[in-house]
């Protein structure tokens, strides 16, 4: 494993939280601009978001596919945490993914122009 391959293990964490974290502070600075044109900004911001945490959990899927299982009952220490952080990077990606796509759901059933 490289030293670039290594930190791909997170990739599912950072930028599926970072998707969610831009989706829902874009959707709420939105809210203006796409009241006043009367433009549904939800669904391509969503989408855009969903496949940016989709891809961290593809990263992270692709680190975790690429370390050999049996390489870790090699080491006498006990091998690294690599395996595993990778395998939480991927579940944490597509989870990341689900919650944007669940705020999604909510603001297309609920109109944010009321007042």
């Amino acid at each position: 494993m490289t030293v670039g391959r290594k930190h791909l293990v997170w990739a599912g964490i950072v930028a599926g939280a970072a998707a969610w974290g831009t989706s829902t502070q874009a959707t709420y600075a939105l809210v203006p601009v796409a009241c006043a044109a009367r433009v549904g900004l939800a669904i391509p911001l969503t989408a855009v978001c969903a496949a940016a945490a989709v891809a961290g959990a593809w990263v992270s899927y692709g680190a975790a596919r690429g370390q050999p299982a049996a390489a870790e009952w090699k080491d006498a220490r006990g091998g690294k945490a690599h395996r595993f952080a990778a395998w939480v990077g991927t579940g944490a990606g597509i989870l990341f993914a689900l919650t944007i796509v669940n705020q999604a759901v909510a603001s297309i059933i609920l109109d944010g122009c009321l007042r």
